[in-house]
């Protein structure tokens, strides 16, 4: 099975470039696996909204996450979601090095060049310091047909 590990933003545009590639690999319905996985960037538990703190998943709450688990599961693309609290970038690569990822699939975004040069920080970030293969899909930049 093909793991491939999908960190995902309240962008919906962003998660379904992110979904479709997935989808686009060679008979994704019987050989990849995907992980959604949605970063709270928040330090405090206390600020993390209640509905994630009870018995609701991100892909309950955030559409973007509920939309992009529902792009995958209709096309029989294996699939769950994970959510996590707090660095962003360092919780990426943990989760690609404890799923043994065969590639992480970020939705990069556009800034101006005075925010950024090419890549967010959490883009580049993951691009510099992955042992894995990385695929940044941006916004609308894929569409599988």
């Amino acid at each position: 099975m093909y793991e491939v590990l999908v960190p995902v933003d309240e962008n919906e545009e962003r998660v379904r470039s992110q979904v479709e590639w997935v989808t686009s690999l060679p008979n994704a319905s019987a050989s990849v696996h995907a992980t959604l996985l949605f970063v709270f960037e928040r330090k405090d538990q206390s600020t993390v909204p209640n509905e994630i703190r009870s018995e609701f998943s991100a892909r309950d709450v955030v559409s973007s996450v509920r939309r992009g688990y529902r792009y995958l599961q209709l096309r029989d693309v294996s699939v769950d979601v994970v959510e996590r609290q707090f660095s962003v970038t360092d919780t990426i690569l943990q989760e690609a090095t404890e799923r043994a990822v065969d590639c992480v699939v970020l939705g990069g975004r556009t800034k101006p060049p005075t925010e950024s040069h090419v890549f967010g920080s959490v883009t580049q970030e993951v691009l510099l310091r992955s042992s894995v293969p990385v695929v940044v899909t941006g916004t609308g930049m894929y569409r599988s047909h």
